[in-house]
């Protein structure tokens, strides 16, 4: 197994004004690490500093300095954020990943436009999550989110708010 993994995401705009309009990613991974990209313009200048805010809040982290040639923000999450391994019932990954797309989606006019997510390290203990979300003004963006996992076992966990 070598050190370097590579993941793509692959997503259409089904509008034109969508090819201009702002994206950001956020990978999150088990392993404590959150990256953040994000390609924005003037009305979102103070974005970023509000998804900072929540990151820092809800993972207890911490900035991670030096890593600005491949991503805007970069984040150490506190021990004990991410709990089990990845295919453990004992893990809350699903659950932070659902948390980051419905705070998200939560700032006006924001809403998840795609997602891929996997396992991996020795024994796949680790899992990774890429988030792409998109400022386009979606009339269901304060919709909540819900992810459903089922790994090899079988098991299957629901991660979300409920909405009844």
């Amino acid at each position: 197994l070598g050190e370097v993994r590579e993941s793509q995401i692959v997503f259409k705009a089904p509008h034109p004004m969508n090819l201009v309009a702002p994206h950001l990613m956020v990978e999150l991974r088990s392993a404590g690490y959150i990256e953040v990209c994000a390609d924005l313009d003037d009305r979102d200048a103070d974005f970023l500093d509000k998804v900072d805010e929540f990151i820092m809040e809800r993972f207890r982290a911490e900035k991670v300095e030096d890593h600005e040639e491949f991503c805007d923000r970069y984040y150490k999450a506190a021990d004990g954020v991410f709990m089990g391994s990845g295919a453990s019932l004992d893990n809350n990954f699903g659950l932070l990943v659902t948390d980051v797309c419905d705070r998200i989606a939560a700032f006006k006019g924001w809403s998840l436009v795609a997602c891929n997510g996997g396992n991996y390290g020795q024994s796949s203990e680790h899992q990774e999550e890429q988030l792409v979300f998109r400022r386009d003004e979606h009339p269901l963006g304060d919709a909540t989110y819900l992810m459903i996992v089922i790994n090899q076992r079988g098991d299957v966990e629901v991660n979300g708010k409920p909405i009844r």
